[in-house]
């Protein structure tokens, strides 16, 4: 699965020289997608209070009705003047997104604030700055496809309302992956625009030169 996307972006590399770079990606992925699914879904305990059975029973419906029709994928963005901006409430409300261009209101996935944080902070926030594998073309097609697939994992870690560890298989996760990737091929070549804007356009002065201080 992952070398589908590594390989997609580093078409002037051989697929033995991409093999460290997997490694490294699959041991970075799991923690980030893992922290990031627990703060921007809802899934934090309310530690102010002592928590009981009927707590974990809210987390594990939570979780169920995320993971049920891949409601977690989706996200409400608003796109007007060639402003973009998402909409981070309630992630469970994520089953609509909008884009407004002249006046056209449609529907898409792969909005998720969750999906679009962890993406944006792989490609141009973190050390590992991964925009450097995305082509000319931007397409972040394989990447959505693939960062969806790991949210789905660290969701199904916590179905039952309590945090138990699993280990992500490649494998047994690539029914998803293709399935994820049939929905983004259904996505318009303008609906692409808008959420290749968010992961790059906005996020731009990231790769900039950097004021000194004083």
């Amino acid at each position: 699965m992952l070398q589908h996307w590594a390989s997609d972006k580093l078409e002037n590399y051989r697929i033995s020289k991409l093999e460290p770079v997997l490694v490294e990606i699959v041991n970075i992925l799991k923690p980030v997608v893992r922290s990031f699914v627990y703060n921007k879904y809802g899934l934090a305990f309310d530690y102010t209070v002592a928590l009981n059975l009927s707590h974990i029973a809210e987390h594990m419906t939570r979780v169920q009705r995320l993971v049920e029709n891949d409601v977690f994928i989706y996200g409400r963005i608003s796109v007007c003047v060639a402003v973009l901006s998402a909409f981070d409430d309630d992630p469970l409300m994520f089953h609509v997104t909008s884009f407004q261009v002249e006046g056209i209101t449609v529907n898409v996935a792969f909005a998720n604030p969750t999906i679009l944080a962890i993406a944006s902070y792989l490609l141009r926030d973190s050390e590992h700055q991964y925009h450097q594998y995305i082509g000319n073309d931007l397409n972040v097609k394989p990447l959505l496809a693939t960062m969806a697939t790991f949210c789905r994992w660290a969701l199904e870690e916590r179905r039952t309302g309590r945090f138990i560890a699993s280990t992500f298989v490649p494998d047994a996760n690539r029914t998803h992956l293709n399935r994820y990737k049939l929905l983004l091929d259904g996505v318009s070549p303008s609906q692409m625009a808008a959420l290749t804007s968010l992961l790059f356009t906005n996020s731009f002065a990231l790769t900039g030169p950097i004021p000194l201080a004083g």
